[in-house]
């Protein structure tokens, strides 16, 4: 599936670790990737900018993965019209070290469409993207 044109967001508060799934995004294809190390603050970037599919962290120090979804989907539902992602659907992958199946079912009941398991591969995570993404663009 070609990602020209499409604008990933990740959001991890490993900035290594946030590089690195960038870096994976432009390599597969992505015109453009915004990197966050702030839940909250990508929580804001979300009202003013365009992005087409988020790539979070599960395990985050100021917010976790489920929190994070659960805001993301509130606020898009609720602009009211306004901003370049109101009334969108977001896919979002939770990105996790933790393959444990409790973990699994509460990141997809909180809103996540996909949970990837670490270490992440330029393979698994083109897998991942194009699963989300058939499903919903």
């Amino acid at each position: 599936m070609p990602y020209a044109g499409l604008i990933a967001m990740v959001v991890d508060d490993n900035e290594f670790t946030a590089e690195l799934i960038k870096k994976l995004l432009l390599y597969i294809g992505f015109t453009e990737v915004i990197v966050d190390i702030s839940p909250k603050k990508a929580l804001g970037k979300i009202v003013s900018r365009r992005v087409d599919i988020i790539c979070c962290d599960f395990q985050m120090d100021e917010m976790n993965g489920i929190e994070f979804t659960k805001r993301v989907r509130f606020f898009c539902s609720m602009q009211d019209g306004k901003g370049p992602n109101a009334k969108k659907y977001i896919p979002i992958i939770i990105i996790t070290g933790h393959a444990e199946k409790d973990v699994v079912v509460s990141v997809l009941k909180s809103g996540a469409d996909d949970v990837l398991t670490k270490p992440i591969n330029p393979t698994s995570l083109r897998q991942h993207v194009d699963t989300v993404l058939k499903a919903r663009l």
